[in-house]
């Protein structure tokens, strides 16, 4: 379920001039303690584009999200100079692959972050088929 998460999604395939659907997704609520890691999701047919979503409380500019394996990271963006315990600022991280035949894919861990403490996060992972 996207309820919590739907701007984003749509935002992504926007992106993508429209010319796409979504095949599968999933979402991921924690804190800090673990790194965040983008949940499995299985695609319905072949030829997918999988992306993986990650946004952190705190701007975490020094240390940021590394793709997770197997992913080009697409970019990190903060809303603030370095401040990773900071409620009030976020990050947010994509990272893509393709996926040329249907099938499981794999939960997708974040890797850097070595200073994410107990902060909330939101990871988000969808295959999108072209038309």
């Amino acid at each position: 379920d996207l309820s919590g998460s739907r701007p984003i999604v749509l935002a992504l395939l926007s992106i993508m001039g429209g010319h796409s659907t979504l095949d599968a997704s999933a979402t991921n609520f924690g804190t800090g303690g673990a790194l965040p890691s983008a949940p499995a999701i299985t695609t319905t047919g072949p030829s997918r584009l999988i992306i993986a979503v990650a946004t952190i409380r705190g701007a975490h500019v020094t240390n940021p999200p590394s793709a997770p394996s197997g992913y080009t990271l697409l970019g990190n963006a903060f809303t603030s100079a370095n401040n990773p315990s900071g409620a009030a600022q976020s990050t947010i991280s994509v990272a893509y692959k393709a996926k040329p035949t249907a099938g499981p894919v794999a939960a997708a861990p974040w890797g850097g972050l070595s200073n994410i403490g107990s902060q909330p996060l939101e990871t988000i992972h969808i295959a999108v088929k072209f038309a």
